[in-house]
């Protein structure tokens, strides 16, 4: 057998492996490990029977990818050891090695669609699922059976509505113009499916981040209709979040706003997110892990007793799981090398949007790779920070986008 034809079919396995991950990844924790491993082992084959080596050309965005795979490395090796070690290393390393095998393969416009359906098919079995253990009484909120608690499943969510909303707002051209343009209404009622389980999450974070979010998308695509078509989608959600039964305990969303409006004071959960903040400028001022932080996945890990706060330690939990903001968390946990890489990586993939924010209206990649960017960073500023099953998701978005903006897309 020839190498080409070897080639060709590794290339058809590789990519039934990514659709089987796109489609796991909030519902399935071993299924998912496996899908990501075969991929990449297929990826890796592939590069022995392909005539383009990965490694010819080394663009922009792969620098702040290494650099970030070597800030988390070298930030859990001087600080070991330590309860989570690994957590944050294997973390990083599953989401920066994805997002470059995504990244060097090209996909073709087909491919692309095609992977946005496995996204939003595992995003529905995930919403379904999630409502019947919350039925059960399994989880208190509605979330992700393995996409994190409630603010990391509605960050997920959140990036995830974007590829609907995407393909709705967008004129695409190529391969994937005919199938959209049929499947229009399939994809108004995934979208509507999706902002209804948004606000029935009810974290704020998410919400604030998807509305807004959505809000710039719609001035970058200058259709007003679009923006009364949302307003009265959204206000419907809200409408039927606070007057239906509280199965969810949606209403915490609602109630929370109010009293904040009544009281003009910070909710106790937010005054403990304030505390956090604290807790991570006060770590950074002991001066002793400024370079190199003190490990990924090692806030926790962090004595209050130890630090110059004016108040004591008002906490709902007997531990400190994050700093409760991305960045606040990165630099406390990989210090300033690893911030630097985060911020350089965000700088890149920013600047290459705003470049070509004209194609907004065209390929629905973009909307989907500036969601992809703006949610998990405007909701991360006030909870959860940049890893796991959000990350991952985002990674693999924005990989695509990437790939459009720097490589040969086949059609």
């Amino acid at each position: 057998m020839k190498l080409e034809n070897i080639d060709n079919f590794l290339e058809k396995i590789e990519f039934i492996f990514l659709c089987i991950l796109l489609f796991v990844i909030p519902t399935m924790e071993s299924p998912k490990t496996i899908a990501a491993v075969l991929f990449g082992l297929t990826w890796i084959c592939r590069k022995f029977t392909s005539k383009n080596s990965p490694f010819n050309k080394i663009s922009l965005i792969e620098i702040p990818l290494l650099l970030m795979l070597v800030s988390s490395l070298v930030s859990t090796l001087i600080n070991i050891p330590y309860k989570n070690q690994f957590k944050g290393l294997n973390d990083t390393i599953l989401w920066c090695s994805i997002f470059w095998f995504i990244y060097k393969n090209n996909y073709s416009k087909k491919q692309q669609y095609i992977s946005a359906i496995c996204i939003t098919s595992g995003v529905l079995l995930a919403i379904i699922w999630g409502i019947y253990e919350t039925h059960k009484g399994v989880r208190e909120y509605l979330e992700f059976h393995s996409a994190g608690i409630v603010t990391q499943s509605s960050i997920y969510l959140g990036i995830a509505l974007m590829i609907p909303f995407s393909i709705l707002a967008t004129k695409p051209q190529g391969f994937s113009q005919a199938p959209i343009k049929s499947n229009k209404i399939l994809w108004l009622i995934i979208f509507a499916a999706m902002i209804f389980t948004l606000v029935f999450m009810a974290s704020r974070g998410s919400i604030l981040a998807v509305a807004i979010t959505l809000l710039v998308s719609i001035l970058l695509l200058k259709k007003k209709m679009l923006f009364f078509a949302l307003a009265i989608l959204l206000s419907a959600a809200f409408l039927m979040a606070v007057y239906s039964p509280d199965s969810f305990k949606q209403k915490r969303f609602y109630e929370k706003t109010i009293e904040m409006a009544r009281s003009q004071k910070l909710d106790p959960n937010d005054n403990v997110r304030v505390f956090f903040w604290k807790v991570a400028i006060e770590r950074i001022k002991l001066g002793d892990s400024v370079l190199f932080g003190i490990g990924p996945r090692n806030f926790s890990s962090i004595k209050t007793e130890e630090l110059q706060l004016k108040e004591p330690a008002k906490l709902p939990w007997n531990k400190l799981p994050h700093a409760h903001n991305i960045f606040l968390n990165k630099l406390v946990e990989e210090g300033i090398f690893g911030l630097f890489s985060f911020l350089f990586f965000i700088v890149i993939i920013a600047i290459e949007l705003i470049k070509t924010r004209k194609l907004c209206s065209q390929e629905w990649i973009w909307l989907s790779a500036f969601g992809s960017l703006s949610v998990p960073i405007i909701a991360g500023s006030f909870n959860t920070p940049w890893y796991q099953e959000h990350a991952l998701l985002a990674m693999i978005i924005l990989g695509m986008f990437m790939s459009n903006r720097f490589g040969k897309i086949k059609q």
